[in-house]
């Protein structure tokens, strides 16, 4: 391809269908950008569960009936998970 590309008007496309042809337009100078694009990733990463504190049973008519309190890497105790857990192997289940 770059050997059929020598001067500006020369054509070539492409078996996908995209065609390239040479400019007579200057190359872009990178420095006219630097400093102006914001960073893509997020600064401050999401906190990570560190450890599992403790399971709960949650009362009836809550969203869920147990849940897992975790303490995260930033130092904060918080729900990390809840759930409908097997009424039948439940302790307070009657029958």
């Amino acid at each position: 391809m770059t050997s059929l590309l020598t001067q500006v008007g020369d054509v070539y496309t492409a078996p996908d269908g995209v065609v390239y042809s040479p400019t007579d337009e200057p190359a872009l100078d990178p420095s006219l950008f630097e400093g102006t694009l914001s960073p893509v990733s997020d600064p401050m990463p999401s906190p990570v569960v560190q450890e599992v504190v403790r399971f709960e049973d949650l009362p009836l008519g809550s969203a869920a009936t147990r849940r897992a309190i975790a303490r995260w890497s930033d130092g904060t105790e918080s729900v990390a998970l809840s759930w409908y857990g097997d009424l039948c192997g439940h302790p307070h289940n009657t029958n």
